[in-house]
């Protein structure tokens, strides 16, 4: 073999080396979720996220909201045979992006999964204007348009809204229409195969029943995009007292006061 063959194989050693190495790299390479959705389809890992919300717990497999620093995403079949998500947990997961319905969506989530010892406190929802939620969509009219739209996939909510749709209760997989005390609309959906939006769906109609369909709530729920339609899935519910309960009960525990000085 002359120096020059010699070279020449050497050099390709080196190139395959670096090959392998770079391929070892991106197949290792970590990514946030705003880069799976900014990213489009395909394979991503994702490091220490946080379990924000579990939507369903069906044949093995958990629909479940993850999120980090940059955003939101939910993960639609994570087997659970290995291992049963808990709100709060951190995990790390290879999965593939497969965006449905103009947003991008998580799937085949079956190798890398792995539950860190971390554990916390789920994040405190945010809450949204019925207008700010509504601009939570990530396209229209069955158009891609990836990039991280506001709110997609996060767990909000809406504070002192009422049901437009006198009934009571609520049937499932129905749209109905909420609004606020300035008529902004909102469309709210009974998802009540997911076991935990028919809690959300039960402690609605406990509070319909209770006051009446035009009685105002905050209701916490999933942010999902329905071909570019903001959706809100609920997870829980709480009935707002009218303004003359809380002067009721303010004049209540002012005469309690009272009482006790007196004693």
């Amino acid at each position: 073999m002359s120096h020059l063959q010699r070279f020449t194989f050497a050099a390709s050693l080196v190139a395959a080396a670096l090959s392998l190495a770079v391929f070892a790299a991106s197949a290792s390479a970590q990514s946030t979720i705003a880069q799976v959705t900014n990213g489009g389809a395909g394979n991503y890992n994702l490091d220490n996220v946080q379990v924000e919300a579990i939507l369903d717990s069906y044949k093995g497999n958990d629909t479940i909201v993850l999120q980090d620093s940059t955003g939101s995403i939910i993960d639609y079949s994570l087997p659970n045979t290995t291992y049963t998500p808990t709100v709060g947990d951190y995990i790390s997961i290879t999965a593939t992006n497969a965006p449905y319905q103009d947003g991008a969506e998580l799937t085949g989530s079956t190798t890398a999964l792995t539950a860190l010892p971390v554990h916390g406190t789920a994040s405190t929802p945010l809450v949204l204007t019925i207008p700010e939620f509504n601009a939570a969509t990530a396209g229209a009219n069955g158009t891609t348009n990836f990039g991280t739209p506001p709110n997609v996939e996060s767990i909000v909510t809406l504070d002192n809204v009422t049901f437009t749709d006198a009934t009571s209760p609520l049937g499932n997989k129905k749209d109905y229409t909420i609004e606020d005390s300035s008529d902004n609309q909102a469309t709210l959906y009974t998802y009540g195969t997911y076991s935990n939006v028919a809690i959300g769906d039960a402690q609605i109609n406990s509070i319909l029943a209770a006051g009446g369909v035009n009685q105002p709530m905050d209701i916490t729920g999933y942010v999902d995009n329905y071909f570019g339609s903001s959706e809100l899935y609920p997870l829980s519910a709480v009935a707002v007292p009218e303004p003359g309960c809380i002067a009721l009960a303010a004049f209540g525990g002012l005469a309690l006061i009272r009482r006790r000085r007196r004693a």
